[in-house]
């Protein structure tokens, strides 16, 4: 009896061979289905087993909304400059494990230099992370920062109307503050 590259036994059949290759690639590799790197000439494909399913798994994201009260001219770093500067505060304050947890990427959806005001979309294993390394955040090389975390939200929508009725309030309170020089 011969044998080939991958040590399955030959017989003289063509189709005995594939159904035996066949049946030993079932059995130990259940859920892949690429060609067998040994035999594509015969085209033996990995197959899964029955009543196995692949199911989809959701990735859930959170939304935070912060504004940059102090200290980093947003001007100058820009969307990439204020994501390095998160990755450093969360590397700081929960080390490597905290970092590794933004596996799923952090990403700025928002960010306005003038007001100071942003928005991130995390995954939200790691939201808690990325939350209290910016609550924490005091300083960036030899200036003070100050963020704050104003609302944390699951879809986009709700981190919009937050945003909305933030600037709202803060419109409001102008006002107010302008009515009282005025008397």
């Amino acid at each position: 009896m011969e044998t080939h590259n991958s040590n399955f036994p030959l017989s003289n059949s063509p189709d005995a061979t594939g159904r035996l290759h066949n049946q030993i690639i079932k059995n130990f590799f259940p859920m892949s289905r690429r060609y067998c790197y040994q035999c594509i000439h015969r085209k033996a494909r990995f197959r899964p087993r029955l009543g196995t399913e692949i199911t989809m798994v959701r990735i859930k994201h959170r939304y935070i909304l912060g504004e940059v009260k102090s200290g980093i001219d947003l001007n100058k770093s820009g969307e990439r400059g204020f994501i390095n500067l998160v990755t450093q505060q969360i590397r700081f304050f929960h080390g490597e494990y905290g970092v590794g947890a933004l596996q799923h990427g952090m990403r700025v959806i928002y960010l306005n230099p003038s007001t100071g005001t942003f928005l991130l979309k995390t995954a939200r294993s790691s939201c808690r992370a990325v939350w209290s390394s910016l609550t924490l955040t005091r300083e960036r090389g030899n200036q003070s920062v100050q963020i704050v975390v104003l609302h944390v939200s699951g879809t986009i929508k709700q981190a919009k109307e937050a945003a909305l009725q933030y600037n709202q309030n803060i419109i409001l309170v102008e006002e107010e503050e302008k009515e009282e020089e005025n008397i």
